[in-house]
């Protein structure tokens, strides 16, 4: 009776099994089950590829490995040396994460899941299984392990704002980039969804800002003065005192520096009676408030000089420097 070299107990969860015997006898027969496919693996190489069926082993039906043994006399007569690796051949489901860095050098966290199945049994032997990766787990962690590795390299090329706000298209872009990727293993990428992405709390800040329109100088700033006070707050006795006069000067400068263009614009003042919003007139209040009727221009040029209002923009100011527009006073 002739040997029979089959995968009885596929299950649906196994990509790949590999016949114990190397020895394989002519007139043995390769059972192929439905979804399944068998490469006979020699020197290295995958050589012939059987689809579904019953297949008796003669030199008609293997002939890539024929070729090789011709070379040995007797070969048609002899057991001939040869491992016969399974695969299964069914769409199969993959989970993946990892940590990257995008366009802009943000850290970035990435999982989702992707689908995939053996489009060539010959490659996926060749590039895959390759003589070392006989076991389903083994498989699967390559492939895995592949996949994020090219998803990385294509997230590098985003910018934080893309990838994190546009999920959907940075999982389609991706995909069609790695679809090529995948075949050179001999696979096939049917689908793959990011289901999440992350950053570090500092960019995940600054992504928020940038999302609402405020200039990547003014999140600097703000981070530079926050940053200042949280060290100011750590440092204790004469030296954090010190370090706070050296600062708080350099960082008001900062400040005003980054709202120029809005001290360029200004065009009213406040009525020192009822607040409200009086238009300037060649750089001066008009001399009574349209909305309470009072004086205003003598109050506030003498509140100004007074330094109880800003000389710039004329609102209410104590301290070294106005509130509103950051003008020393």
């Amino acid at each position: 009776m002739p040997e029979i070299i089959e995968w009885k107990k596929m299950r649906k969860d196994d990509l790949v099994y590999r016949w114990p015997n190397d020895l394989v006898k002519w007139g043995s027969q390769c059972l192929v089950r439905e979804n399944q496919a068998a490469v006979f693996y020699r020197d290295g190489k995958a050589l012939d590829v059987m689809g579904v069926g019953r297949h008796t082993l003669t030199t008609a039906n293997v002939p890539i490995l024929t070729g090789i043994l011709r070379r040995i006399a007797g070969f048609d007569k002899s057991p001939f040396t040869s491992e016969v690796v399974f695969l299964n051949m069914t769409k199969f489901q993959g989970k993946f994460g990892g940590r990257g860095q995008t366009r802009d050098l943000a850290p970035l966290m990435f999982h989702g899941e992707f689908w995939f199945e053996i489009d060539d049994a010959q490659i996926f032997v060749n590039e895959v299984v390759a003589g070392e990766n006989y076991t389903t787990q083994d498989v699967t962690n390559f492939i895995r392990s592949k996949f994020v590795e090219l998803a990385m390299d294509e997230l590098s090329g985003y910018s934080l704002q893309n990838a994190m706000t546009r999920l959907d298209e940075t999982s389609m872009k991706t995909k069609t980039r790695l679809s090529d990727k995948f075949e050179e293993y001999g696979l096939k990428l049917l689908d793959m969804a990011f289901a999440g992405m992350d950053t570090s709390p500092e960019y995940r800040e600054r992504l928020f800002f940038a999302v609402q329109g405020v200039s990547g100088r003014e999140v600097l700033t703000a981070e530079t003065m926050r940053r200042s006070a949280e060290a100011l707050g750590q440092g204790g006795g004469s030296a954090g005192a010190g370090a706070g006069i050296v600062l708080i000067p350099q960082l008001a400068e900062m400040m005003r520096q980054s709202q120029k263009p809005q001290e360029q614009g200004v065009t009213h003042v406040a009525c020192p009676h009822c607040g409200a919003a009086m238009p300037l007139k060649g750089g001066k209040p008009p001399k009574f408030c349209s909305e309470c009727g009072k004086t205003i221009r003598k109050q506030v040029d003498e509140r100004r000089k007074a330094k109880q209002f800003c000389p710039n923009c004329g609102a209410p100011a104590k301290g070294k420097f106005c509130a509103e527009c950051g003008e020393k006073l």
